[in-house]
């Protein structure tokens, strides 16, 4: 039995909304855009790559994308860069630092000193020369990420208890220690040889900066500093040589430096203001 033609019609209704550019499945009028996440694009531009192969392809890629896509959306629309200002990844701004959230590509097509390249060899030339310094680590991640994470224990953020003697040893054989303690305890007095590189945010990225990842490192910490976090940004960029920590901390090391007379056991003080990074703050 053949189909009532209005039966017909409401069974094609639904595939013909659906084919209407203007009209979503439901029939209603199409959504627009309302923000796009776009990399680096605020202020600047950010297009850093773990190898010099390809910073060029890349960066011409991103011209492409930038005018042929980016520059075609309407200049209300909201732009969430995903990274802000002064990541590694992006490309210094200088005094035009800006440290807010969200943009428009209104304000960019207006402000940006990259997207006012009058073509994209000197958009290229523009980017490449604004790029800054950044940690040797990066050019190891790019293959540590492809192979993937080695699976851990369940205590993978415990740092194993090191007598002096064995930190002592440590270091005599020319083994790496960090000192994580926050700058004024260390200022106040260290082991001779320990690099001072405080727990905080930015301890990874300093980590990754001053030493590299094939060793075994021993750390000094404070009883109140979170191992586990110390663990984590360790781990995050490739440092798992974590050999462990001073039992009892700098008191254990005053109390072993008393009962010896060598130098090499006796705290040391700082008296000169920690070396600041290129982008701001002490180790």
């Amino acid at each position: 039995m053949a189909d009532d033609p209005e039966q017909q019609g409401q069974k094609d209704e639904p595939r013909q909304r659906a084919l209407d550019p203007d009209r979503d499945v439901a029939g209603l009028p199409a959504r627009q855009p309302r923000r796009v996440p776009a990399g680096d694009l605020e202020g600047d531009l950010g297009a850093r790559v773990a190898g010099s192969e390809l910073t060029e392809p890349l960066a011409r890629a991103a011209y492409r994308s930038l005018h042929q896509r980016l520059l075609a959306l309407p200049d209300e629309l909201a732009v969430y860069p995903t990274h802000g200002a002064g990541s590694f990844c992006a490309a210094p701004v200088g005094d035009e630092q800006t440290t807010t959230t969200t943009t428009t590509v209104g304000a960019e097509r207006g402000h940006n000193r990259l997207l006012a390249a009058p073509d994209e060899d000197a958009f290229v030339v523009e980017l490449l020369a604004g790029f800054g310094s950044y940690p040797p680590y990066f050019l190891r991640l790019r293959e540590r990420n492809r192979v993937g994470p080695e699976l851990l224990g369940a205590d993978w953020r415990v740092l194993p208890l090191l007598a002096t003697d064995q930190v002592h040893a440590h270091l005599t054989g020319g083994g790496v220690l960090v000192d994580a303690r926050p700058v004024t305890a260390f200022a106040a007095g260290h082991i001779p040889g320990a690099l001072s590189i405080a727990l905080r945010p930015a301890f990874a990225s300093w980590l990754g900066w001053l030493l590299d990842d094939t060793g075994p490192l021993v750390f000094v910490l404070d009883d109140d500093q979170d191992r586990g976090e110390l663990a984590r940004q360790c781990r995050t960029i490739g440092y798992d040589h974590l050999k462990g920590e001073l039992a009892g901390g700098m008191a254990a090391w005053q109390a072993a430096s008393r009962a010896r007379s060598p130098s090499s056991w006796a705290p040391s003080p700082v008296t000169r203001c920690p070396r600041s990074s290129p982008r701001g703050g002490s180790r």
